[in-house]
């Protein structure tokens, strides 16, 4: 019965750890999807800056 129960424990263990990693790989992913999104929107804002410098010429 007691290795049992340590089996259980070790199982339920291993779950929670795989879990918390789950959870951490997708809030890493979602930083860097917003990183992207922000580099991404600041390039459009200057490349959009530069075209209208360029049309008032």
């Amino acid at each position: 019965m007691a290795a049992w129960q340590s089996a259980l424990t070790a199982t339920t263990s291993l779950f929670e750890t795989m879990q918390r990693a789950a959870k951490q790989a997708g809030e890493i992913a979602e930083s860097n999807l917003n990183i992207a999104a922000t580099a991404a929107s600041d390039t459009a804002q200057q490349a959009t800056a530069q075209a209208t410098r360029a049309a008032k010429r």
